[in-house]
């Protein structure tokens, strides 16, 4: 029987072996902070003063809960190695030894704190806050982005089609224009100015 005071722990299976954990007691303070995050990875062999994490096969927790604390003492006999656990909270080493298969793995990482966020995005409303809602904000800044895109692009493809008038010389300034005269048209200026009178008249 683990001892009283014993130090919980949420677990998010990675690849690897190796596994991300999240404390939800204190019996390891002041080593571990409970709503700290830790991060375990097994070993062939397990020292004293190392911090490991061991399935508890207490009555007492459903489904094998698990377990971190520190190892105390190392015991080896006929039938392999057996750990002595303690908290370093705790007053007294845990009653029941730990076998190597109860061993999840070393305390090799440990954030203070962090695990918090991680508890509170299993519920519902932390599942919302932190990943649907963020989800959706992306989803609309990035709509509203294409759309842009799209209006930017269909303006720029309207503003380089030259309407049907420019095209015909009516959008083209006086001063640029060339002016077509008909050959067979003799300007004034080329007549004498008795012919002219007498056209006039």
């Amino acid at each position: 029987m683990v001892g009283s005071g014993l130090i919980l722990v949420t677990t998010f299976i990675i690849p690897d072996k190796l596994q991300v954990l999240t404390v939800s007691s204190g019996s390891m303070l002041p080593s571990i902070p409970v709503g700290s995050l830790i991060l375990d990875l097994p070993k062939g062999e397990y020292l004293p003063g190392e911090i490991i994490t061991f399935r508890c096969r207490d009555g007492n927790f459903e489904n094998e809960a698990l377990v971190t604390h520190r190892v105390a003492a190392v015991i080896k006999n006929d039938d392999g190695i057996v750990y002595k656990t303690k908290g370093d909270r705790n007053d007294s080493v845990d009653l029941d030894p730990v076998t190597e298969n109860q061993i999840v793995g070393r305390v090799i990482f440990s954030l203070p704190l962090a695990g918090h966020a991680v508890l509170f995005s299993q519920t519902s409303f932390g599942f919302f806050l932190l990943v649907i809602l963020p989800a959706a904000v992306i989803i609309y800044c990035e709509g509203r982005n294409l759309t842009s895109s799209i209006r930017d692009f269909h303006a720029k493809k309207k503003a380089s089609v030259i309407p049907p008038a420019e095209s015909a010389g009516c959008g083209i300034p006086w001063g640029e224009r060339t002016i077509q005269r008909d050959p067979h048209v003799v300007p004034l200026s080329g007549i004498p100015q008795d012919d002219r009178n007498l056209k006039s008249a």
